[in-house]
């Protein structure tokens, strides 16, 4: 699987438009940057590394949100198939790129209750879909590979960089078009509200509900675009406090939270990343790393 823009005219040739051309495999350089929202599937290719040579086992499809933000960081969010307000995982990476390439090493979490019907009750476990690629890890490392057109598609390659527990590994390939909604305007006014879903990391996922105030620090001369304070609980009773400010560029949030003591499963940690809003929906999607990147939050869930 395991983020102001100039549009090309006409001229542009089919070559270029990977999405509607369907033969290429990257796309073809136009712009300087790779920053923006994507949406679309990523293909999965599973292959059995226990053999020689080795055998694909099955390929299949996982829905995926992409945000590549203008300052270089890039984050997927898988969304469930049985339910779209539930991340079945996410990933995080800091991207090279330039000449229309692009590459990153990636921090991929999956949702435990992804990956096992028994991580809660058959209602909790029944809002996940079983992840396509990685079946066996919470954890893993990935590569990607690519290239881009600015404010069109992306395209490439993910490749984790070791089997999984089963010893299976997999290739993904991906080419995705660009999401309009990445130059709405950020608005913490938009953002404020209360969120109904499912938290996780690695270690454990449960249902939680998270709360964004309206700005407690409002837009000065200091601050431009204000910051808002964050809330959350899950149903262990593991609290979560934060806060949540617009992306300096492109409809997306920074968010920083620490986790409390016990019965947190990583307590008291630090973590910092990205919220997506889609506003036609509802439904935000998070992702925060813990300052080590070895693990990250991630929470999704439906504006009550």
């Amino acid at each position: 699987m395991f983020s102001t823009f100039i549009r090309l005219g006409a001229a542009l040739s089919c070559a270029a438009m990977l999405c509607s051309c369907g033969g290429n495999s990257v796309a073809e350089t136009q712009q300087s940057t790779p920053e923006g929202i994507f949406a679309g599937q990523y293909k999965v290719t599973l292959t059995n590394q226990n053999v020689n040579p080795a055998v694909t086992v099955s390929t299949c499809s996982e829905n995926v949100i992409t945000f590549a933000v203008a300052t270089g960081s890039i984050y997927n969010f898988y969304p469930s198939a049985n339910n779209p307000a539930v991340l079945n995982a996410a990933d995080y990476g800091i991207l090279s790129f330039g000449g229309g390439a692009m590459s990153s090493s990636l921090l991929e979490v999956v949702s435990p209750a992804s990956n096992s019907a028994s991580s809660g009750s058959y209602s909790f476990a029944s809002q996940y879909s079983p992840v396509c690629d990685n079946f066996n890890n919470s954890l893993a490392a990935a590569n990607l590979t690519g290239a881009y057109n600015t404010g069109i598609n992306i395209a490439g390659t993910l490749t984790f960089s070791s089997p999984d527990a089963a010893g299976y590994i997999n290739t993904t390939s991906f080419n995705m078009n660009y999401d309009a909604d990445y130059q709405g305007v950020q608005s913490l006014s938009t953002l404020a509200g209360t969120y109904n879903g499912y938290v996780s990391t690695s270690q454990f996922a449960e249902p939680a509900s998270f709360t964004i105030a309206p700005a407690s620090v409002p837009a000065n001369a200091g601050n431009s675009l204000g910051v808002s304070v964050l809330t959350g609980t899950g149903a262990s009773g593991c609290s979560y406090t934060g806060s949540a400010s617009p992306l300096y560029k492109g409809n997306g949030y920074n968010v920083v939270m620490s986790s409390g003591p016990a019965p947190c499963k990583l307590p008291q940690a630090q973590f910092s990343g990205l919220m997506y809003l889609n506003t036609s929906t509802n439904i935000l999607y998070t992702f925060a790393p813990n300052s080590g990147r070895s693990d990250g939050v991630l929470f999704s869930g439906k504006r009550s």
